[in-house]
């Protein structure tokens, strides 16, 4: 057990005080006519994009960055969460931008098309509003160093889906390159 020690007590520097910023933005004057306010000012495109332009390929600093098979996060936790992502971003639950660096670029666009195909799907008047589906469970096989290939049950409301998913292992980590679902 250890006692206290006695002496003067250590210098803390004194509290600064700041006023808070108004973030608010200014008030609308109120002689404006209320149809400037209500009506658009341009009509507006029929195709708004949705997501920013990304660079598929690795960047330099990636590229310098080396990562040995022994570095790489187990593949069985890191398939099962990235898993999960996936099939949210199928289900149009969370934005494809998510995994744009965890994916080689012909399994993003595939992703990415699901993802804008369902979001289309359920802004239509009565769709019905999409549960989030879950990973029940993931059986990972690495057929040689460097390449996980794993099985994922995917439980989507009353069904029971597979996903097959192959990653291999490259410089800044796991990428997916091939996937299928069932």
């Amino acid at each position: 057990m250890t006692t206290p020690q006695s002496g003067p007590p250590a210098q803390l520097p004194p509290i600064r005080v700041l006023p808070i910023p108004d973030h608010r933005p200014p008030a609308l004057p109120s002689d404006l006519p209320w149809a400037m306010l209500t009506a658009p000012s341009e009509p507006y495109p029929p195709y708004i994009q949705d997501a920013l332009a990304f660079e598929l390929m690795p960047r330099r600093s990636d590229r310098e960055r080396g990562v040995r098979p022994a570095d790489l996060p187990d593949p069985t936790i890191w398939l099962t969460s990235i898993s999960q992502a996936l099939i949210e971003i199928m289900a149009g639950l969370r934005s494809p931008a998510h995994v744009v660096r965890s994916c080689s670029p012909e399994v993003y666009l595939a992703v990415a098309r699901r993802y804008a195909s369902t979001s289309r799907r359920a802004a239509l008047p009565g769709a019905q509003r999409v549960r989030r589906p879950s990973v029940a469970r993931v059986h990972v096989s690495e057929p040689s160093e460097g390449i996980a290939e794993g099985v994922a049950l995917l439980v989507t409301g009353p069904r029971v889906r597979a996903m097959a998913i192959r990653a291999e292992a490259t410089r800044t980590g796991w990428r997916i390159t091939a996937l299928e679902l069932g």
